[in-house]
């Protein structure tokens, strides 16, 4: 096998993990947004629920209202703090840059294996563009906020995928535009 073939080999594996990442920051960002909109939903709901409380208190003096408003205003509480201490929508901006320029790396690399399967780029030429695109990749990789278990899972659903950094070339061809597919 000559090297520009096993380079091409090394960026195919390359190119799926950038997919797979970017796939896990996606689902990360969605599930951090789909959080903040269901404890918003429950803060309101328990904030209005403590005002009728209030008022059913004022006007009937009754032990059940005391009891749900002061539970209500106790969730309402929790909720407030945690929105607060952990900020949701930053998040999951964060996650969704760093999706955004993992999708710019993988266009990157789209265009190299193209490169290379047309024989616009020699060996020497090929390396160096990929070394380049393994810089930058390192940066948005440092750059890049944790994620959770379960948006690796949601991840490994949308791609169909059942290992997290071994790719079989079917499932990297799965991931490639119909001309840079192997078979």
């Amino acid at each position: 096998m000559d090297k520009l073939k096993i380079l091409e080999s090394v960026i195919r594996q390359e190119f799926a993990s950038v997919v797979w990442s970017h796939k896990i920051q996606t689902k990360q960002a969605d599930l951090s947004r789909y959080k903040y909109s269901f404890l918003k939903w429950i803060d309101i709901v328990t904030a209005g629920i403590t005002s009728a409380g209030l008022i059913a208190v004022l006007v009937t003096d009754a032990q059940w209202a005391k009891i749900l408003a002061a539970v209500c205003s106790f969730i309402s509480f929790c909720v407030t703090t945690f929105l607060q201490t952990f900020n949701l929508c930053s998040m999951a901006e964060q996650n969704e840059k760093a999706a955004n320029n993992l999708w710019a790396i993988r266009e990157r690399l789209i265009v190299l294996l193209t490169k290379i399967r047309t024989d616009s780029f020699t060996y020497e030429q090929a390396m160096s563009e990929y070394e380049t695109i393994l810089e930058n990749l390192s940066k948005v990789y440092k750059e890049a906020p944790e994620t959770t278990p379960k948006a690796v899972k949601k991840a490994r659903e949308a791609l169909f995928g059942s290992n997290d950094n071994t790719y079989s070339e079917m499932e990297i061809d799965h991931f490639l535009p119909f001309g840079l597919r192997s078979k």
